[in-house]
């Protein structure tokens, strides 16, 4: 780590984060190693406006945080990307803690998200909702936790799918049906 951290102080930390998105993107096996680094050193994100990254509409101490476009520039969808990647590992450890991830660096009421674009959206939305597809509890939880927020009360978990979720749950959808409808007829062309 310590080889790591002197690495990334010497390039910049947005480069060396884009590097580590490359690397859970496009080599597998390193996989688990990387988004053990990630949740070790991803500093906690400020938007412009002073929203934390992890927690919206709070007030923030502003040496406690880094500006989000510093550290990952305006363009997330290399992380989100990198996220989607991992999630639909084949590891199940690699899964869980993706999610985990996800559930604190890509809530969707958070600022990475607000920065996306509606494709990134709809990819890191096909990859978190195919986790039910693995039949896994844990996972299945955190899905939950995803698309529902964390509060406690039924009707905040339904105002905050409302608000955050299903709109893009049901965007997602259409467009994986209508991706298989279009690959089974070009079976037939």
């Amino acid at each position: 780590m310590n080889v790591l951290d002197r690495l990334s102080t010497t390039v910049s930390l947005s480069y060396f984060l884009e590097n580590v998105w490359l690397i859970l993107l496009t080599v597998q096996p390193a996989r688990g190693t990387a988004l053990n680094l990630v949740s070790r050193r991803l500093p906690r994100l400020v938007a412009e406006g002073g929203t934390s990254f992890g927690e919206p509409n709070t007030n923030t101490n502003a040496k406690d945080y880094v500006d989000f476009a510093t550290v990952l520039g305006h363009d997330v969808g290399l992380m989100i990307r990198a996220f989607a990647a991992a999630v639909e590992d084949d590891n199940v450890l690699v899964r869980r803690y993706a999610l985990d991830l996800i559930l604190q660096v890509l809530r969707l009421d958070g600022v990475s998200i607000q920065k996306a674009s509606h494709e990134d959206h709809i990819i890191i939305m096909r990859a978190v909702a195919s986790v039910v597809m693995r039949r896994d509890l844990s996972l299945n939880r955190g899905l939950y936790t995803w698309l529902l927020g964390s509060d406690e009360t039924a009707e905040q978990q339904v105002g905050y799918l409302r608000s955050h979720s299903l709109e893009l749950l049901k965007t997602t959808l259409r467009v994986g049906a209508l991706v298989e409808i279009l690959s089974c007829c070009s079976l037939f062309l």
